[in-house]
């Protein structure tokens, strides 16, 4: 296709003309997508979705320039189109039509052969367990439900190469979510590619490794989970009970040759912090060498989720000042 990035956006920003706001400002981001999976994070008014409605033709482009698989957005919309599929947040089904004739119309609109849609529909209908409730209007579903709706039709046409997914299991119970991101894992097998735009950090984690994050409609990192993970949730946190005073004077000796903080002590119980896990290993064997006790010990490491948070208190407490 001409390209060796999936997505390719130059420079792009995106006003609201009716309140002013500037969702995006001269965003850039190029990304072969080799996980096949892009996760776009960021607080809510981040620009997240407005990205997605931007690159999906949902909305005009403004200012910049976009390129998905080589096409230019601007030049080359049907072919763009006819390439991705999209679930947005936002209810996009026909409420007084059944769950199968939202399908049946849209895999029509995508071009798709009578027969093979017939197939699809019957299988999405079976794997999210809606199949006795086929014939139902959508409009006397539960919001799980319809979400569930709303992933079947995301999922209908296999010739769609990169598919938008929008918060993916928003309002889903525990057997929709296994089910979306089971089909996730395995379309990326297929050489399909996804862009996910969510605040569920564990989703994140669990399905995608390369991840941008904007803030105020800037980029401010284009990164992998684990490399982000480490520059802004680098902190260990291990909480030790001693059993004698040989093990708590080694405890304090120890912390403050090494700068590592304590940040609690209650009688024989410390909690340590520091960035290097190794560091803890050489306090445990510290503590045996001079004889020393240890009765309990746990360790607990920061999240996608605190690395998330610790950035946003940066960003925030850095815009406070000025």
């Amino acid at each position: 296709m001409g390209t060796s990035f999936i997505i390719d956006i130059e420079n792009l920003s995106y006003v609201y003309s009716n309140s002013g706001v500037k969702a995006l400002s001269s965003l850039s981001v190029q990304s072969d997508m080799k996980s096949g999976i892009l996760a776009i994070l960021g607080p809510n008014g981040a620009g997240k979705t407005t990205l997605v409605n931007v690159m999906t033709t949902s909305m005009p482009l403004q200012t910049g320039k976009i390129k998905i698989f080589g096409y230019d957005i601007a030049r080359n919309r049907d072919i763009i189109r006819s390439l991705i599929a999209l679930c947005a947040q936002g209810l996009e089904l026909d409420l007084l039509l059944s769950i199968k004739a939202n399908l049946w119309s849209y895999g029509l609109i995508r071009g798709m052969k009578k027969e093979t849609l017939k197939k699809r529909i019957d299988y999405l209908l079976e794997l999210f367990q809606m199949k006795e409730k086929a014939d139902r209007r959508v409009l006397q579903l539960s919001g799980g439900e319809m979400r569930r709706v709303q992933l079947m039709r995301t999922f209908l046409d296999e010739t769609a190469k990169l598919l938008f997914i929008d918060e993916p299991t928003l309002g889903l119970d525990p057997l929709g979510r296994k089910v979306t991101w089971e089909l996730i894992k395995e379309w990326v097998e297929k050489e399909h590619y996804f862009i996910l735009t969510t605040n569920d950090m564990a989703e994140v984690e669990r399905l995608s490794s390369e991840i941008v994050f904007l803030y105020k409609g800037q980029k401010l990192a284009e990164t992998t989970v684990e490399e982000f993970k480490k520059q802004y949730a680098g902190r260990i946190k291990i909480n030790i009970k001693t059993g004698n005073e040989n093990s708590k004077a080694c405890i304090r000796k120890w912390s403050s040759k090494n700068k590592v903080n304590v940040l609690h002590q209650s009688g024989h119980t410390f909690t340590l912090e520091c960035k290097d896990i190794l560091i803890f290993l050489d306090l445990l064997s510290e503590i045996s060498r001079k004889g020393g006790e240890i009765e309990g010990l746990s360790l607990q490491q920061e999240t996608l989720e605190d690395a998330f948070i610790n950035l946003i208190e940066k960003m925030e407490g850095f815009h406070g000042n000025n």
